[in-house]
């Protein structure tokens, strides 16, 4: 079977061949964001999690109707499946994109709207409709940039993911002009169209790889920005001895699978809230801070007892030996092995 798939790509021209590739690639890694990543980066805004998984799911359709249109089992110009999913990528997106630059605020029936185009796939012809979706597409670019420049004065943190972030947009823009002034074949430009989505799940995955905790930090520094704080009434110096407290006595950071949901209800704040509170009190995101506590309760055990390094690793909250020695590298600067060597 693997022969037979690898012949195929072969015997295929370099285009497409790459094309089919990210394709697979793509499909994968919806599967991966949508059973993992977001559950726990999104923990703290639910919209967030339904949108961005609902984005990368549209996505991937794209790229599985790009796939059985490059093996020429599928006619899709005018297929309406296609052309409805097309028309959902481009609100979707905003969607996502707005409940994690607006955390605060909720999502309002007039934001319904936003559907509507989907209603013109019945009333325009489709070689309209296809350059039409890019247009609108385009808007919604234009906005989030604006968005993202009124965060300027805060570019210096994200400064690699804002220039990723520029090359996704920079790519999205070409496509949309390509869709515009069509100067390619419909094969090649289906291609190129697959190649692009395949490479913004590439940069997706770099800036996860790069800052596993990008979503929530831009979600605090767009409170900043905007002077909305979920703390107000709150008695910050109150809450942060709760959570001391059930972290070092109740031992919670021993919990493998704990999220921001779980602590924040410990302490009786919302998940975004304790999100806020860790950052400006603590100047750091819950993940870091929940690390450091596993890593400090591993080196009191590699102090105290012979358990293997392993052992300890479980003990102190971590799921898997990876996490366990990414983390304490990274906090302590060595690995927990040679951290027990030095000690005895």
């Amino acid at each position: 079977m693997w022969s037979r798939a690898l012949n195929f790509i072969a015997s295929t021209n370099p285009l497409k061949s790459l094309a089919f590739l990210l394709i697979g690639f793509s499909v994968f890694y919806t599967l991966v964001l949508i059973t993992s990543y977001f559950k726990k980066a999104h923990a703290y805004n639910k919209y967030s999690a339904y949108f961005g998984s609902l984005l990368v799911l549209a996505l991937a359709l794209l790229q599985l109707f790009h796939f059985l249109y490059l093996q020429q089992v599928l006619a899709i110009s005018d297929n309406i499946a296609y052309q409805v999913v097309l028309f959902l990528v481009a609100p979707v997106f905003y969607y996502y994109a707005r409940t994690i630059l607006k955390p605060v605020q909720k999502l309002s029936i007039k934001s319904i709207l936003h559907l509507s185009p989907i209603l013109l796939i019945f009333v325009l012809e489709s070689n309209v409709i296809f350059g039409l979706v890019f247009v609108i597409g385009g808007c919604y670019l234009l906005w989030l940039l604006v968005m993202v420049y009124r965060l300027r004065a805060y570019r210096e943190q994200f400064k690699t993911e804002v220039a990723l972030l520029l090359f996704v947009f920079l790519i999205a823009a070409i496509v949309a002009v390509f869709a515009i002034i069509k100067p390619f074949t419909q094969e090649i430009f289906f291609s190129l169209y697959s190649i692009s989505i395949g490479i913004a799940f590439l940069i997706t995955s770099l800036l996860i790889h790069i800052s596993p905790e990008i979503t929530e930090s831009i979600s605090i520094v767009v409170s900043e920005a905007y002077n909305k704080s979920t703390l107000n009434n709150i008695d910050c110096d109150e809450k942060l001895e709760q959570l001391e407290s059930v972290m070092d006595k109740q031992k919670l950071f021993q919990q493998s699978n704990l999220d921001l949901f779980t602590t924040a209800s410990e302490v009786g704040l919302s998940p975004h809230q304790l999100s806020e509170l860790i950052n400006t009190k603590l100047g750091k995101s819950f993940s870091r801070y929940l690390r450091e506590k596993r890593v400090s309760s591993a080196q009191k055990l590699l102090k105290q007892n012979d358990l293997s390094v392993l052992s300890i690793g479980f003990e102190s909250g971590f799921s898997t030996q990876s996490n366990f020695y990414s983390a304490f590298k990274e906090i302590t600067g060595t690995t927990p092995a040679k951290y027990r060597k030095t000690i005895k």
